[in-house]
C-alpha cells in the first residue's frame, strides 16, 4: 500500500465508487465516456467530472479522433477527475488506467487512502420463517 495523499478528497471518492457500484451499466473503464443508445457509459474518472456538474464534449474529437475525452472547456478529463480527487500522478495513473474494472478500482482506492476506503458488503439478511 503506498502512502495516502495529503489531499485525496474521500467522500468525493466513496460517492463515485458508491455510484458505479449502484450503476454498473453506467460503468466501464475502457472508456473516459461514451454515449450509447441506453446512456452515458464512464469510466472513473468520467463519473467523476460527470457527479461534480462538470459536461464531457461528446460531439469534438480530440487528437487522436476520440469523443468524450474532453470537457467543453477543452480541458481532459482525466486531469480534472485527479484534480477533484486530490490524486498525484501515480495514484491517478492507478485509479484510471490500472483499474481494469470495478474490484480493482475499489482495490486501488484502498490503497490510494491507506484503508480508508473499503468496499461496503451488505450483511445477507437471514430468512425470516
Amino acid at each position: 500500500m503506498t502512502a495516502p495523499a495529503a489531499g485525496v478528497n474521500e467522500d468525493l471518492l466513496r460517492r463515485v465508487l458508491d455510484h458505479i457500484t449502484t450503476h454498473p451499466d453506467q460503468h466501464s473503464q475502457d472508456w473516459w465516456a461514451r454515449r450509447t443508445d441506453c446512456g452515458t457509459v464512464a469510466c472513473i474518472a468520467g463519473h467523476t467530472v460527470l457527479l461534480t456538474g462538470h459536461t464531457i464534449d461528446f460531439e469534438t474529437p480530440d487528437e487522436y479522433g476520440n469523443h468524450g475525452t474532453k470537457l467543453i472547456d477543452r480541458r481532459r478529463v482525466e486531469d480534472v477527475a485527479a484534480e477533484l480527487l486530490g490524486l498525484n500522478a501515480e495514484q491517478a495513473w492507478r485509479l484510471f488506467h490500472d483499474a481494469v474494472d470495478l474490484q480493482a478500482c475499489w482495490a486501488a482506492a484502498r490503497s490510494i487512502t491507506g484503508g480508508r476506503i473499503q468496499r461496503y458488503v451488505p450483511r445477507s439478511t437471514p430468512p425470516t420463517k
